[in-house]
């Protein structure tokens, strides 16, 4: 219905001084689009009605995209749209017309409608199950246990080793080092080989009639890809953990959690992760004295917030919210709206990143940065000593994935999760797309902590790595194919949108190879060029000295540098794309029966059928 009748005063040369109301307010999300006279029509997300008003006002309405009072939303107005100061006052009349129009929300009613929407709260329990993926690093992996030992009480009642190792060596040091560990635990402590976790699939896949092979490619992927099997470990977690909450990490971490200094309990909403990066000081002991530690178990941090919605992490209580709602916009209120669950929870790292390449440091905000600035020598030795603590300062619930499974992730496995690839790096964030595509609008929470993290051998980073060209690889290519997947499928039942993304991964294993190339080819153009931006900025901003700012200008040469062997590379990555779409189509029917014969079963039942 067009409502015709919403008229607006526009003289905003004129208006009564500010009233010091505190109540903040944000625009609905809207569409407008032009007609005669200076007039638009505009829809706002989720409603069918559309309203008519002068373009000026939609400008207006446009301006307001963040919790503010009519006065700061005036001043901010203002300066968007180049007023005069003396007009200031004069945009309080029509903001509070956008108000009564009910185009502008309260906080307090936007407070109301979140919660309102809340379901029970379930989700008291605790975190029962651990996962560790493990491979050949036996040393570490009795660092992490001994870390998982000292813990505060924190409900787990299992940690099960995944055990990577090819070589019979590797696995029956694995083996000595868990046993060596039971002593310490009054906790259930399973290893999972390759010999029981082929019986764990051969179990399955006869239950819900299947070949064990379709189910073994989910770990195994293609025998002739040289990649290591890094989505081995998650995806038999998703497996073995189906129908519950669990949590993941890697053997070379620990559960030793510090707190970078302002970190506030508070959570907050956000468009995009908000990570803070430090650079400790490469003569201090990591992790540094200087840190506090978190005063409970890193699993109960996790299991606070995963499966949650976004009315709980509202306190009623709490008259103050400007912290967790402050970086509201208006398209994260419509998502927010739709009641989203917290489908994963991450830690965040200190000590090694977990990352190769050294250049997207550079990309980190300015203030982050500053450190380096001092003297040639301090930044070398600061950047070049892998070692870094990064995390945010409070608890951020977003809907953009950034994931790294690399310290404590925590997954809610509570209703179908699709598999990540079996041989691939980036393998992690594959996983993110997927669910992000199985559910819109689902939310990724990162904790205000980190946990250590080293790997057997520290490895540090030189000069040269500076010149690496960038080379994004397949998982890169699906994470954005994936999201430019979603908005064409409407449907929020995840059987239908699993459906359609066999659909869709079949038409992608017989997409044209020359087409499928230039879709690659576009991909990588615009994450170097979104990198060399961001480095840009940094730099900008930074406004280093000489010495230094060469360095940044040296990072965006390499990103921006597009190797002799380009081609050829694309065309392999076009291939083993179509070869893992066509796999993944074909088996993907029988994973899904799996995962419920799973859920059905618990983990208990599926540890027993194959035997320590």
């Amino acid at each position: 219905m067009i409502n015709e009748n919403f008229s607006i005063n526009m003289n905003w040369s004129m208006g009564q001084q500010d009233s010091g109301d505190p109540t903040r307010y944000i625009a609905l999300p809207f569409q407008a689009h032009s007609i005669h006279d200076g007039q638009v029509l505009l829809m706002v997300a989720g409603s069918t009605e559309t309203r008519r008003l002068p373009v000026q006002l939609a400008h207006l309405l446009s301006c307001c995209t963040g919790l503010r009072t009519i006065a700061e939303h005036a001043r901010h107005a203002a300066g968007a749209m180049r007023l005069p100061h003396q007009q200031v006052a004069g945009l309080k009349q029509p903001l509070q017309q956008l108000i009564d129009a009910k185009l502008l929300t309260s906080e307090r009613d936007l407070f109301e409608n979140l919660a309102a929407g809340d379901d029970a709260n379930d989700d008291e329990h605790p975190i029962e199950t651990l996962f560790i993926r493990t491979c050949a690093r036996p040393e570490t992996l009795r660092r992490l246990l001994e870390s998982l030992a000292r813990q505060p009480e924190g409900g787990l009642k299992r940690c099960v080793i995944i055990d990577d190792s090819k070589e019979a060596s590797d696995r029956q040091a694995t083996r000595e080092a868990v046993e060596a560990a039971r002593s310490m635990f009054g906790i259930g402590l399973h290893l999972v080989d390759h010999a029981r976790r082929r019986a764990l699939l051969k179990t399955i896949a006869h239950a819900v009639g299947c070949e064990s092979a379709s189910l073994e490619w989910f770990l195994e992927g293609e025998a002739d890809e040289k990649a290591l099997t890094y989505g081995a470990g998650p995806n038999l977690s998703l497996l073995l953990g189906a129908g519950s909450r669990f949590a993941l990490m890697d053997d070379d971490a620990t559960l030793d959690a510090f707190v970078p200094e302002g970190s506030r309990n508070r959570p907050i909403f956000s468009p995009e992760p908000d990570d803070r990066l430090w650079l400790p000081d490469p003569d201090a002991e990591v992790p540094g004295s200087d840190l506090g530690q978190l005063d409970e178990n890193p699993l109960s941090a996790h299991a606070r917030y995963l499966g949650r919605r976004p009315g709980d992490l509202l306190d009623a209580d709490d008259p103050d919210r400007s912290e967790t709602l402050g970086q509201l916009t208006p398209d994260l209120l419509h998502q927010l709206t739709k009641q989203p669950r917290i489908r994963l929870t991450c830690s965040g790292v200190l000590g090694d990143p977990g990352t190769e390449d050294v250049q997207w440091i550079y990309g980190m905000p300015a203030e982050d940065l500053r450190v380096l600035c001092s003297s040639e020598d301090a930044y070398r030795r600061r950047v070049f000593q892998r070692r870094v603590l990064r995390c945010p300062q409070r608890a951020v619930a977003t809907p953009a994935y950034g994931l790294m499974t690399t310290t404590l992730t925590g997954v809610d496995n509570r209703e179908l999760l699709l598999p990540t690839a079996a041989r691939e790096r980036n393998e992690d964030m594959l996983l993110g797309a997927l669910i992000a595509f199985l559910y819109p609008r689902a939310l990724h929470l990162t904790l205000p902590h980190a946990l250590y993290h080293m790997r057997p051998k520290p490895q540090e980073w030189s000069a040269d790595d500076l010149d690496r060209v960038r080379r994004p690889g397949r998982a890169r290519y699906l994470c954005a194919w994936l999201e430019d997947l979603a908005p064409q499928c409407h449907t929020r039942d995840p059987q239908a949108r699993t459906d359609m993304l066999i659909a869709a991964l079949r038409d992608l294993a017989q997409q044209d190879r020359d087409s499928l190339k230039a879709a690659v080819e576009r991909l990588q153009t615009e994450l170097r060029s979104n990198l060399v931006q961001r480095i840009q900025r940094s730099c900008d901003e930074l406004k280093p000295p000489d010495w230094l700012r060469a360095d940044f200008r040296r990072v965006m040469e390499a990103c921006a540098t597009i190797p002799a062997d380009e081609p050829d590379r694309l065309d392999r990555i076009a291939a083993s794309t179509q070869r893992f779409a066509a796999n993944y189509a074909d088996k993907l029917p029988d994973w899904c029966r799996a995962w419920r014969h799973c859920s059905d079963t618990g983990i208990e039942r599926l540890l027993e059928t194959a035997g320590e």
